[in-house]
This record gives structure tokens, C-alpha cells and sequence, in this order.
């Protein structure tokens, strides 16, 4: 839109976010044969083995987005967002069980372990956007965007009075590998779109995006076009 005076406005946003996983696995057994070294066949009264493993998962993360966006006029409009990184906490739960029958059932047995549950938290990177936008009246309109998300900033935290030894050293490890594998990733989108006719549009856009991994180099670049009405 092309405004004749400048204005300043701000859009904090908060918002929630929740996950939840569940996964399950059965493995069974069916055998009651063994075949010696000499090839004869024995009945070993075995029916069938299962295990089961049970694990799940859920999460709720919490964030922060405030920005501003300024319109000079003359068809200019500048943009400023920065994203807080989510603080998710993390709730798993586990148990393992195991379960042998036999064609005398004095034989069948069945374990479980005890539950197993963890708590810890993780937080996202940091994001921030830029943008500007030129609007040509009716015929035209160039954008450009572009975001930077610091994934050196993430991290897991979690409660040292409640963790082992081991664990505590597995979340610094983690830490650590975070802080030197990765670094800040770009990311470049500019588009265009033009209207030569009442009901005609002619678009045009690139996207670029480079790899947060430091020994990584790689980036991916998109371009795509179109003609609508």
C-alpha cells in the first residue's frame, strides 16, 4: 500500500507450542525346533518370545516475537522482527517388557522393568528478520526478506540436583557439539511481481539458504516464477 505519512508500528506475539510422541515396539519369537550339528531335529517345547519397549514423549515451548514495521511512504515499507528462541521442556517416559510361553505353560515366564522418566529443557535459536518492500502504485511490487537464526545459541538445560554423573556430562557434551558445529544460517528471499494488464501478473522470486553447520559450505538457491491473474 503507499501511505502519504510515515507511521511506526509494533507487533509483539507470544505463542505456545506442544508436542507429544508415542512409539511402541513388539518383537516375537516363533520357534520350537533345534536342529543339531548332525541334522537331526529336537522339540525343544518352545512357543513364541515377545518384548516390548514403550517410550514416550511430550513437550511445551513457550516464545516471543516483537516487531516493528515503518512506512515513510511513497510506496516504501521497512520491516524489523526478533524472535526469542523456545524454551521447550521436555517429558519422556520408558519401560521395557518381555514375555517367553512354552507347550508346558509351568515354563512361561514375564518381566517388566521399572519405569524409566526424565525431565530437561531446550532452546531454540535466536531469529531475526529484515525486510523491505517498494510498491509501484498498482503495476509493481519488489520485496526483499531476509533472516539470520543463530543455532550456535541453542542449548539443553536441565536439573543438576536431579541428574546423575553421567548424565550431566552427556548434556555438556551436547552443548559443547552445538557451539562448535554450528553457527549463524542465512536466509535471502526477493521477489516481484508485476501486472502489465488489469488481469494479468507476472511474479518472479530467489530464495537463497546456507547451512548452519560451520564445515559445511553448501547452500540451497530457488528460483521460481510466475504468470497469474
Amino acid at each position: 500500500f503507499i501511505s502519504r505519512r510515515s507511521t511506526l508500528k509494533y507487533s509483539p506475539v507470544a505463542a505456545l507450542s506442544t508436542f507429544s510422541a508415542r512409539d511402541s515396539i513388539l518383537f516375537m519369537l516363533v520357534e520350537n525346533v533345534y536342529v543339531d550339528d548332525k541334522g537331526i531335529e529336537h522339540t525343544t517345547y518352545f512357543k513364541n518370545a515377545k518384548y516390548n519397549y514403550r517410550y514416550e514423549a511430550d513437550g511445551t515451548g513457550v516464545f516471543a516475537k516483537l516487531g516493528v514495521i515503518v512506512t515513510p511512504g511513497n510506496g516504501l515499507r521497512f520491516g524489523a522482527a526478533i524472535q526469542t528462541p523456545t524454551s521447550m521442556t521436555i517429558k519422556e517416559e520408558w519401560q521395557e517388557s518381555g514375555e517367553t510361553h512354552f507347550t508346558d505353560s509351568s515354563f512361561d515366564g514375564s518381566e517388566k522393568s521399572d519405569p524409566g522418566e526424565g525431565e530437561y529443557r531446550f532452546n531454540a535459536p535466536w531469529r531475526v528478520n529484515l525486510g523491505a518492500a517498494y510498491t509501484l502504485g498498482k503495476i509493481a511490487v519488489i520485496s526483499a526478506d531476509y533472516e539470520v537464526a543463530f543455532y550456535n545459541s541453542m542449548n539443553y538445560k536441565f536439573n543438576r540436583h536431579d541428574a546423575s554423573d553421567e548424565e550431566i556430562e552427556y548434556f555438556q557434551t551436547i552443548n559443547e557439539d552445538i557451539r562448535n558445529m554450528y553457527g549463524p544460517a542465512h536466509y535471502l528471499r526477493l521477489g516481484a511481481e508485476v501486472k502489465p494488464l488489469s488481469y494479468l501478473s507476472i511474479r518472479g522470486g530467489y530464495n537463497l539458504a546456507t547451512s548452519a553447520q560451520i564445515k559445511e559450505y553448501d547452500s540451497d538457491q530457488d528460483e521460481y516464477y510466475g504468470i497469474g491473474r
